[in-house]
Order: structure tokens, then C-alpha cells, then sequence
């Protein structure tokens, strides 16, 4: 569908941006992507967005320490 299409290495883009520019959005980078991620959550809700990512569910699990006996 239209999600993997997007999603799929085949459709990628390059960037193109004047240098000065470039600097900006480089030292901006993680703003833009932590407000992206978060205007996803505020709109799906964080279940909505564990049919979207359903891998970020397991990466978490993945993440937490392992029980000792």
C-alpha cells in the first residue's frame, strides 16, 4: 500500500539544501524529529501508534534489563 511505498528504500530522497542552510537544519535535526514523533503521538494516541510501529513495542522490551535469579 501506500505506507510501504513510502517507507520502502527505493523511495528515498536527497536532501538539498544550501550550505548555511544545511548547518541549521543539522543543529536542528533532532528538534524537528522529537516534534514529529510527538505531533504522531498527540494524533494516534501512543495505542494508535503501536499499530503504526509495532516494532517500537518489541525494541522496548528489548531495552529492559534482564531478570537475575
Amino acid at each position: 500500500g501506500f505506507d510501504a511505498g513510502i517507507a520502502s528504500a527505493s523511495n528515498s530522497y536527497d536532501l538539498r539544501l544550501p550550505k548555511e542552510k544545511m548547518k541549521v537544519f543539522i543543529a536542528n535535526k533532532n528538534a524537528i524529529l522529537n516534534e514529529s514523533v510527538q505531533l504522531l503521538v498527540n494524533f494516534y494516541g501512543e495505542e494508535g501508534m503501536k499499530t503504526i510501529y509495532p516494532k517500537l513495542e518489541r525494541l522496548e522490551q528489548s531495552k529492559k534489563p534482564a531478570k537475575k535469579n
